[in-house]
């Protein structure tokens, strides 16, 4: 209110009143304010010159002063006028440093300081006595946040849209591509084995429709978290000293995030498995796409919580996802990646590798089956055909990993 007139100062605060009235906590400084806007007032800090503490209590401190003083304010004299006067009086011989410790000592001190200090350490034990709960914290926390992001509906619009989209090109991509990727991938490696030629033609060229869905859905759950924390780290480091359990924040995030992604995947899956036809079972190939959105998220979520800024998070996105690309088994067909003695390492460290081992190998189980002899799988990809229990195992320990470490993570910055 610095620089306002009486008049004007008292229209601000007669404002902030009505705000502080609906449970609004209003901090402000305001210089010898008239009577009427001293009124509004409900608490008062004095500082003295060098910033002593002169007294803090009920804005009406008159009673203090007169005390202290042993001067008595004239009726007619403004609150806030007697007061600076007794601040700044040099008859009374008191410097800064005096009213600090006559406050110290007073009994206003004792009962506005010392006792609230007592209040508030009795009200933090019991928060973290209910620190202990975190099945409610993570019902409280999921609650809030899924509240928050519903409301943010441009956002969610957003995320919902990506699958149809992406699905839908994926779809009418290879769909007519079918022909021409059997005639040229798969008929050259096996022109001498008529059998199983047959029975890749009839598969419709799924390679890359598989590997670019795997790679679709570890980006839905890389996108979808990429800012979510690094956001939020300065509630998430005041809460934390009210009791805030790091573990049932991430898991809210997870689990609401998880949500977006059945919808998404289950988008996906539908689009994919109509339109290309795939012989796979569609529960098989939606949980596994699932399995990998999850990975993608529980990664972005640790990206997102080393982040120092929002930015920071989505410049890592591409560095840990061209990788994913490039490794998974199909820029380079993994069987050519082992023959190299070490670029399969890397290759087997990365979810998609996983996820499109997965989804293929159920995609040919059959002809496998039927030409176990032949080593197909292992010809055309380099896959062994026999890693679906492996596949499963390495993604789900995928996700926990990612999952710790981003608590571990979360918990070191909100200290």
């Amino acid at each position: 209110t610095s620089g306002l007139d009486s008049s004007s100062t008292l229209e601000v605060l007669q404002l902030l009143r009505s705000l502080a009235d609906n449970g609004t906590t209003i901090v402000m400084t305001i210089h010898q304010p008239r009577q009427e806007a001293f009124n509004l007032l409900d608490n008062l800090i004095l500082l003295a010159k060098g910033g002593k503490l002169a007294y803090y209590g009920p804005a009406n401190a008159t009673k203090y002063f007169e005390r202290l003083t042993k001067r008595t304010k004239p009726n007619a004299t403004n609150t806030a006028d007697y007061i600076m006067d007794q601040l700044e009086n040099v008859a009374i011989k008191k410097s800064p440093s005096d009213w600090q410790k006559a406050y110290l000592e007073s009994d206003e001190y004792k009962l506005f300081v010392t006792r609230r200090l007592l209040q508030e350490k009795i009200q933090t034990k019991r928060q973290r006595a209910r620190k202990r709960s975190i099945l409610l914290q993570f019902i409280y926390l999921f609650h809030r946040y899924s509240k928050r992001k519903i409301n943010d509906s441009y956002a969610l619009l957003i995320q919902l849209v990506q699958a149809p989209i992406i699905a839908g090109l994926l779809a009418i991509l290879f769909h007519n591509e079918a022909k021409r990727l059997v005639e040229t991938e798969i008929i050259p490696i096996y022109e001498k084995i008529p059998v199983l030629l047959n029975a890749l033609q009839l598969q419709n060229g799924i390679h890359p429709t598989l590997f670019l869905t795997c790679a679709a859905a570890f980006w839905f759950g890389c996108s979808n978290v990429a800012r979510e924390i690094v956001g939020q780290i300065p509630i998430i480091k005041r809460e934390s000293r009210s009791g805030l359990r790091v573990y049932s924040y991430v898991l809210a995030v997870y689990l609401f995030q998880l949500l977006i992604l059945l919808l998404q995947t289950l988008i996906m899956t539908v689009f994919i498995w109509l339109f290309v036809g795939l012989h796979s079972p569609f529960l098989y190939g939606w949980a596994i796409l699932l399995l990998t959105a999850a990975a993608g998220t529980s990664l972005g979520l640790a990206v997102s919580s080393i982040s120092r800024t929002e930015v920071m998070a989505i410049s890592l996105m591409p560095i840990l996802l061209f990788p994913q690309l490039l490794l998974g088994g199909y820029v380079k067909l993994y069987g050519r990646l082992k023959n190299t003695g070490w670029q399969n390492y890397l290759a087997d460290a990365m979810p998609i590798r996983w996820s499109f081992d997965a989804l293929i190998t159920k995609e040919y189980e059959g002809i496998i089956a039927a030409n176990a002899h032949l080593r197909g799988l292992e010809i055309i990809i380099g896959f062994s055909g026999d890693t679906i229990t492996y596949s499963l195992v390495y993604l789900s320990l995928f996700n926990v990993v990612m999952l710790h470490l981003c608590i571990l993570f979360l918990w070191l910055r909100s200290r």
